[in-house]
């Protein structure tokens, strides 16, 4: 049994994939003298979120919807919550959804910490231009005690929007960097090239499927893995078909745990064109397993990655699949590179981003929460309460 346990944290996320992992390697590895976990599942919302949005889905949504706002507000008027964590994206969906949770909390006079996972660059620049926009959401949000973002370039929006500077800082996701890293990479031929990410086309997969077709013509020993799920993923299994790629392109599907973790590491690159991220997880497991990155430098990419010591930026957004093909022929076409670079990524990520390091700067935010706090009493037992 469990002594001297003081606070209570109620944590919710609605998406698999990067945030849920993110939530659950937190809780896994929260101080458990002072936290320990409560977890109320809502796994259901989760899941919905990937499906094809039938009518049907669309109803059970709505349903699982309604539950999980019961439950949240059940936890807060009869468990003693000492913080409320709340992980949204910045979409309109996301923003509304967690205005709500903030607005309740707030009634309970609960402290809350919004931790931005998202961040979509059309949603902020509509606000930015709108003042409508920016009067909503600066007057809305304020109520947050600390709003956290993957990259300066968010917080320096936030605080255009309207959001005090003080309450904005600057922290990145994290990953278990143990678990990714190998003895030994050969880099040898036939390549395998790694995507990890939502099947959707925003995250650049048509424009490297294209790619592939021009690196083929240069180099015929390779594979591409892409790994995941999402809206376009039948698109892109027609387009590889029309294209007459099939042999070089292998769909693996959703992984979790040790079976991705496989394919990490197995890897030989990791390709990430993406138009817009935060800290997208998938990069720092790349960084962890020591590959090469090719991404878009864009959101807080720019800030994680150095051009030609971690991998090769695609300038271009959309990202242009001559851009792709001409970066990832120049990695796997120059072996001394590729290994300084694996080295390179596998330090940066153990160094930076492990899950002990971002841990720990989380739970010295949520005790300053807490303190600072004026209506929160000690507890003798804490319980974060995780929705999925």
């Amino acid at each position: 049994m469990q002594h001297n346990v003081m606070f209570t944290i109620l944590i919710n996320c609605f998406y698999k994939g990067g945030q849920a992992s993110f939530i659950k390697i937190l809780t896994d590895n929260l101080d458990k003298k002072t936290f320990s976990s409560y977890d109320i599942s809502g796994k259901e919302i989760c899941n919905l979120e990937f499906k094809t949005k039938t009518f049907w889905n669309k109803i059970k949504r709505r349903y699982w919807l309604f539950t999980y706002f019961y439950r949240y507000c059940n936890r807060l008027k009869k468990l003693h919550i000492s913080l409320v964590h709340l992980n949204p994206s910045l979409d309109w969906n996301g923003l509304l959804r967690n205005y709500f949770f903030l607005k309740i909390a707030y009634k309970y006079n609960v402290p809350t910490l919004l931790f931005f996972h998202g961040w979509k660059e059309n949603v902020s620049k509509k606000i930015l231009k709108n003042n409508y926009w920016k009067t909503f959401f600066s007057k809305r949000f304020i109520m947050a005690d600390l709003i956290v973002v993957l990259a300066n370039q968010f917080k320096k929006e936030l605080i255009d929007i309207g959001i005090p500077r003080n309450k904005v800082i600057v922290l990145p996701t994290m990953t278990d960097t143990k678990e990714f890293i190998i003895k030994e990479r050969s880099f040898k031929k036939p390549f395998k090239i790694l995507y990890c990410g939502n099947m959707y086309y925003k995250k650049g997969v048509f424009e490297l499927i294209n790619a592939i077709s021009l690196i083929l013509k240069k180099e015929q020993e390779i594979k591409f893995y892409f790994m995941g799920e999402g809206p376009d993923l039948d698109r892109m299994k027609r387009m590889v078909k029309k294209l007459f790629i099939n042999e070089h392109v292998i769909f693996l599907g959703f992984k979790l745990g040790k079976e991705k973790i496989k394919y990490f590491q197995k890897a030989d690159l990791f390709a990430f064109p993406s138009y817009s991220e935060g800290c997208p997880l998938a990069v720092l497991e790349a960084l962890s397993a020591g590959l090469p990155v090719v991404s878009t430098k864009v959101g807080g990419l720019a800030e994680i990655l150095e051009d030609g010591e971690n991998g090769f930026f695609i300038n271009s957004v959309p990202p242009d699949p001559n851009e792709i093909a001409d970066k990832i022929t120049k990695l796997i076409s120059d072996p001394n590179l590729i290994k300084k670079i694996s080295k390179n990524n596998i330090l940066k990520a153990k160094n930076n981003y492990d899950v002990k390091i971002i841990t720990k700067k989380i739970e010295n935010i949520y005790l300053k929460l807490i303190n600072d706090s004026k209506d929160v009493k000690c507890q003798n037992k804490i319980m974060i309460g995780r929705f999925f």
